[in-house]
C-alpha cells in the first residue's frame, strides 16, 4: 500500500489544492492517491446547484475520479448520495487486493456526525461501512495513516513480524459531555475490512478519558487543540499519534504498532507514549491545522493554509516559537510553501 511521492501526497491529502470547477460543480475538498501501477485515484467534495445528476438526492456528495493512462472514468461515492453533508475524504489503497478505500465524515443533521468508509475495486463498490456513529457526537478533522506489518505474538521468545494491511485513522469528537481525540484500528484483508477497534486516544498516554467540557482561557486558542495527526514511520511498521488533552491543555505523542495475540485476533495496542508538551498559550491558526514531524519527538512544526499564507508555529525541547507566515503566489505555490517547511523542521 503506497502513497507515492511525499510531498504530493502531503500537498494534496492536506486538502490544500482546488481542481478546476465543472459547470455548475463547485469543488470544495480533495485527495489524490497515484498507485505503482500508474493509476491515479482522486476524490472530491463537490456541491451540484441543479441537481443534473441523476443519481443524486444530495446537493453535496463525493465523486471518485480513475485515471489510467488516457483513459478517466468517475463514479459518485455511495452513501453520499442519499443525504447528508460529506467532508474530509480521504483515499487508502491495499496493492495486494488492488483495492482502494475511501473514508469521509458525514453530517446527517446539525447534532450528530459518523465517519465511514467504502471499498473500490474494478469499477465496483462495497457496502458502506460505519466506523464510529454514537448519536449526537460531531466528529472532524480526520486523518488517516496506514501500517503494511503486523506483530504477531509469541507465547516463548520474540514476537514474529509479518504482512498485514492496517488502517489507523483519528479524528476529534464532541458532545455535550466533552470534546476529545478519537483512534480507530481497522484491519484489512483481502480487499474488506475485517476487524475496527475504536479507543480513546487518551488511553495510550496512560490517562483516563475526561467527560468535563474543557474551560478554555481567551489565552488559549482551542482550534489548535482540535487537530490531531498521524506520521508514518518510514518503514511503514507503526504509526506516531500527535493529540492534545483539553481538559490539561497539553499534546501527547504516541507511538502505535498492530499486534495479533495467540488467539489470532488483532487488537489494539497499549501504545508507546513518546512524550508531552503544554499547548501554546497564544496562536492565530485557526484553519484545518497539520502537523510535520523534526529529528525529535519533541521537534514538531504544526502549520494552516489561511487565505493566501501559510501560517506556522514551531516546538522544540526550548518550547514553543512564535506564531509565523510567508506569502504564497506565483513564485510559491502551495505545495512548495509546504516542502520549504518540512525541509526546515527535519533539519532541526
Amino acid at each position: 500500500m503506497k502513497k507515492l511521492g511525499f510531498a504530493l501526497f502531503l500537498w494534496l491529502s492536506c486538502g490544500l489544492a482546488l481542481a478546476e470547477s465543472a459547470p455548475h460543480v463547485l469543488v470544495l475538498g480533495r485527495d489524490i492517491l497515484l498507485t505503482s501501477k500508474g493509476t491515479l485515484f482522486s476524490v472530491e467534495r463537490v456541491e451540484q446547484k441543479d441537481l443534473e445528476d441523476p443519481e443524486a438526492v444530495a446537493s453535496n456528495f463525493l465523486r471518485l475520479k480513475v485515471d489510467e493512462g488516457d483513459k478517466s472514468k468517475t463514479f459518485n461515492v455511495p452513501g453520499t448520495l442519499s443525504g447528508g453533508t460529506p467532508s474530509s475524504p480521504t483515499l487508502a489503497f491495499d496493492s495486494e487486493s488492488d483495492t482502494l478505500f475511501v473514508f469521509w465524515q458525514k453530517q446527517p443533521n446539525r447534532l450528530s456526525s459518523e465517519l465511514l468508509l467504502c471499498s473500490f475495486r474494478d469499477g465496483e463498490w462495497g457496502p458502506v461501512t460505519s466506523i464510529d456513529n454514537a448519536a449526537f457526537h460531531l466528529r472532524f478533522n480526520l486523518r488517516i495513516g496506514v501500517t503494511k506489518s503486523i506483530q504477531y505474538l509469541q507465547s516463548k521468545g520474540e514476537p514474529v513480524t509479518k504482512p498485514g494491511v492496517v488502517v489507523h485513522a483519528t479524528w476529534w469528537d464532541q458532545s455535550a459531555y466533552g470534546e476529545s481525540a478519537r483512534y480507530a484500528m481497522i484491519s484489512l484483508e483481502s480487499g474488506k475490512a475485517q476487524s475496527i477497534e475504536v479507543r480513546e486516544l487518551i488511553e495510550f498516554a496512560g490517562e483516563r478519558t475526561s467527560q468535563v467540557a474543557p474551560d478554555f482561557s481567551s489565552e488559549l486558542d482551542r482550534d489548535i487543540l482540535r487537530h490531531p495527526a498521524i506520521i508514518e514511520s518510514a518503514v511503514r511498521d507503526s504509526v506516531d499519534v500527535i493529540f492534545a488533552d483539553v481538559e490539561k491543555k497539553k499534546f501527547h505523542r504516541v507511538t502505535i504498532q498492530p499486534v495479533i495475540h495467540e488467539d489470532g485476533r488483532i487488537r489494539l495496542p497499549i501504545g508507546r507514549h513518546r512524550g508531552a508538551f503544554a499547548a501554546p498559550r497564544t496562536l492565530t491558526l485557526s484553519d484545518s491545522v497539520y502537523v510535520l514531524p523534526g529529528s525529535s519527538p519533541e521537534n514538531l512544526l504544526f502549520f494552516a493554509k489561511t487565505g493566501k499564507s501559510l501560517e506556522y508555529i514551531v516546538h522544540t525541547n526550548q518550547g514553543w516559537s512564535a506564531t509565523k507566515n510567508f506569502r504564497l503566489g506565483e513564485d510559491l505555490s502551495t505545495e512548495a510553501g509546504i516542502e520549504a517547511l518540512r525541509k526546515m523542521i527535519a533539519s532541526q
